[in-house]
């Protein structure tokens, strides 16, 4: 049995004098393309993703690591308040490590620096300038401006008073 491709002929096997090394070295050698499949080995299938928690942990949604991901904090009027790093992040909340150890009100917002999105979100628990706080929604604390959010999203940033 032949087979033909791209112009060429090849023996569905060698014969006596070759060998499958021999007549793929052959079609290399011309600056053709040989291949053989020796054997399909079936794909295993796919493992499910199980999330827990560890021991003791309260919060609902499993929680991401993050590095130098930076965010800004602003107050219930979208007034900034500190610089801040995101040391892990849920779909339900953020951990930050507040540049300056400043107060914060019942309500304000986060802005994650590599995202671009605004939330408003709630003090969940606090040590020292680090802070957990739970997403309350998408979105700024108090209407904004786009061109307030665009000053909040760039690299050096100013809001007006």
């Amino acid at each position: 049995m032949k087979t033909e491709f791209a112009g060429f002929r090849t023996e569905a096997s060698p014969t006596r004098d070759e060998t499958w090394e021999s007549i793929a070295r052959s079609l290399a050698e011309r600056g053709q393309v040989a291949y053989r499949v020796v054997r399909v080995v079936p794909a295993p299938p796919p493992r499910p993703v199980i999330a827990t928690l560890p021991e003791g942990e309260s919060r609902a949604q499993v929680r991401r690591k993050t590095r130098l991901r930076s965010a800004k904090v602003v107050d219930e009027a979208n007034r900034f308040l500190c610089e801040a790093v995101v040391q892990n992040r849920s779909a339900e909340g953020f951990r930050l490590l507040l540049a300056r150890n400043v107060a914060l009100s019942a309500r304000f917002g986060v802005h994650d620096d590599e995202s671009g999105e605004l939330y408003t979100v709630s003090l969940a628990w606090r040590r020292g300038a680090t802070v957990g706080l739970r997403i309350l929604r998408r979105g700024p604390p108090a209407p904004m401006r786009g061109i307030e959010l665009a000053a909040l999203s760039g690299r050096y940033y100013a809001l007006g008073d």
